[in-house]
């Protein structure tokens, strides 16, 4: 579903531009709460604002519990209608930091890191572009759960860059509101004693870090300025764009290479997340060729070089990397990109790296996730609130190929991506993460 809306640019020349309406995406802060405690809390709001709507199709379903689904990509992540109206940033669940409004594709880069592979990664994190924290959070939040499953009871860091006092500044802030931290005079904020992963804000340009000095960092997210153009939600970006765009993006997509490289000498890292909120294969698939090109090339150990891998939990998401005259076709296939007119959510590319030498077909043998059902809600999202994008298309098709009628493919993952199972409503399990 889209709107329409006219711009004014600058130099006063009007833009008529298409908003897409996307569902509503809550993420479950697993740091603070958990899905089942939150479930309940939505259902009452919902309960709440239920009788002052002029009609249920305001709601774009029923608004019952049957307009509460899980997501079917990203664990944790609610899905409800578009045209819910609730004041979203009033209610205590937000304030509280137990629930996080943000974009499903946004998701992708932390879940990719830390559920690229099969092994339990160890060692400590670093979020190199932090600021202003949605990312970050996720990405302890997972690293928080996958230790608790693990056993492993050692204290692992996350390191968050970012070089603007003011940015660093919010981050903290962020940080304060969805992690359980104190005060600590000496350093702003540290976590609380018991709690297993130690979230470390740091007034550091990135690209001027000296890797010897993060011996004990094994993961990296690197998601750098980018010049948005993946996010179709929000067409007043539009009005910004000059004559020089070209230019911009070339800078950006020089800045981006630097950026990666610089995350691909860090000795002792042994995996890393690019990702961008662009469709331009500029700022992605030439950054990624080109990195994985150069920097190999100082590597002398031929198993110690980069490669590209396709991150085990988002091993069943459909759309793929563009062919690229330096990637493989089975490169641009490890490749993850969304299209937001077709993927309801925003434009985004995520790429995933492993040193080492294990090839992939070795890859496609690690397990994969367990999307489960949990109690209040309408089971698995699969475009209930409007035409199917992409990816959730192809989950009903495939349903349908194995003989299941349109009502009993929904909450199922289709035959293609049969690594994804659905976990029926009296059959709950917990995620395999």
């Amino acid at each position: 579903e889209t709107k329409k809306l006219v711009l004014q640019t600058e130099d006063g020349m009007s833009i008529v531009s298409s908003a897409q309406i996307f569902p509503r995406y809550v993420r479950v802060n697993k740091l603070k709460a958990a899905p089942k405690e939150v479930i309940g809390d939505l259902l009452r709001e919902l309960k709440r604002v239920s009788p002052s709507m002029k009609s249920e199709s305001e709601l774009g379903q029923k608004c019952s519990e049957r307009c509460i689904f899980v997501d079917a990509h990203i664990p944790d992540v609610f899905v409800l209608p578009p045209k819910l109206s609730l004041p979203w940033h009033e209610l205590e669940l937000v304030k509280s930091g137990k629930i996080i409004l943000q974009d499903k594709s946004s998701c992708f880069s932390a879940l990719a890191l830390v559920h690229g592979s099969h092994e339990m990664n160890e060692g400590d994190y670093i979020d190199a572009c932090a600021a202003p924290g949605n990312k970050t959070s996720h990405l302890a939040a997972l690293v928080y759960d996958k230790l608790l499953k693990g056993g492993q009871k050692k204290r692992t860091k996350v390191f968050c860059f970012d070089r603007s006092t003011a940015r660093l500044s919010i981050l903290k802030e962020r940080m304060s509101q969805l992690a359980p931290l104190v005060s600590d005079d000496n350093q702003g904020l540290r976590n609380k004693s018991k709690f297993p992963v130690e979230i470390c804000p740091m007034l550091q340009d990135f690209l001027k870090t000296d890797p010897n000095d993060f011996q004990q960092v094994r993961s990296i997210l690197l998601d750098p300025s980018c010049s948005g153009s993946g996010i179709v939600n929000q067409p007043d970006r539009l009005a910004d764009v000059k004559k020089g765009d070209n230019d911009r993006i070339e800078s950006l997509s020089n800045f981006q290479l630097v950026a990666l490289k610089h995350a691909m000498s860090f000795p002792n890292v042994e995996r890393i997340v690019y990702s961008t909120c662009s469709i331009h294969k500029r700022e992605n698939e030439d950054v990624v060729a080109t990195a994985l090109i150069e920097s190999n090339r100082e590597i002398e150990d031929t198993d110690m070089r980069w490669q590209l891998v396709s991150p085990k939990a988002l091993r069943h998401w459909k759309r793929r990397g563009l062919d690229h005259d330096c990637l493989s076709k089975e490169q641009s296939n490890c490749l993850i990109r969304v299209n937001g007119m077709e993927d309801d959510t925003n434009g985004f590319f995520v790429s995933y790296f492993e040193r080492g030498s294990r090839t992939q077909s070795e890859c496609k043998n690690l397990a994969s996730s367990i999307i489960t059902h949990i109690e209040g809600t309408s089971g698995v999202y699969n475009g209930q609130f409007g035409s199917p994008g992409a990816n959730h298309r192809g989950l009903l098709q495939d349903s349908r190929k194995n003989g299941r009628s349109k009502k009993e493919a929904k909450g199922t993952v289709g035959k293609e991506a049969m690594e994804t199972t659905v976990v029926p409503r009296k059959k709950q399990k917990k995620l395999d993460w």
